[in-house]
């Protein structure tokens, strides 16, 4: 059984998609044999999504909140991105808005890349959620998505 996986690409004219990554990354779907396939499956199951979530508010004088979870999730395929054969890393889009004075609106499509991991500092991928600063008082509720290796998962 062979499975289409988004793959990266060096000819931007064949490219189906590309990302906001800078430089920019190209993509296209191509078709791997099962046994192609179950070798970037086990170079995968290497990996998962950091997915940390913060909500909070601080309105002064003592009225503050702050709440912080992380979790982990499989890479599914869908997100999974290929390079010369191999588990490169993870494609997401980010969504929501920022207000400091203007609105920033989060929109990329943006890929974390393997090689771009440490151990101290997982690769972020994307953002969700909104969040809201004035002189006097700020609100956020915000979820950040994280390439990370599972060895180096953090223990709660």
């Amino acid at each position: 059984m062979s499975k289409v996986l988004w793959t990266v690409t060096t000819n931007w004219e064949i490219a189906t998609a590309k990302t906001d990554n800078n430089p920019t990354v190209y993509l296209i779907e191509k078709e791997y044999t099962a046994e192609e396939y179950a070798v970037i499956r086990t170079e995968t199951d290497e990996w998962n999504v950091e997915v940390k979530h913060e909500d909070g508010y601080d309105y002064g004088y003592g009225r503050s909140e702050y709440n912080c979870s992380i979790s982990y999730k499989e890479i599914s395929d869908d997100i999974l991105i290929v390079e010369a054969g191999h588990f490169a890393g993870i494609m997401m889009k980010s969504s929501g808005s920022s207000y400091n004075k203007r609105v920033t609106v989060y929109n990329d499509l943006y890929i974390a890349f393997t090689h771009r991991y440490t151990k101290e500092k997982a690769v972020m991928c994307a953002r969700e959620g909104e969040s809201f600063s004035s002189d006097d008082h700020e609100t956020w509720d915000i979820t950040c998505y994280y390439l990370r290796k599972k060895v180096d998962n953090k223990q709660e």
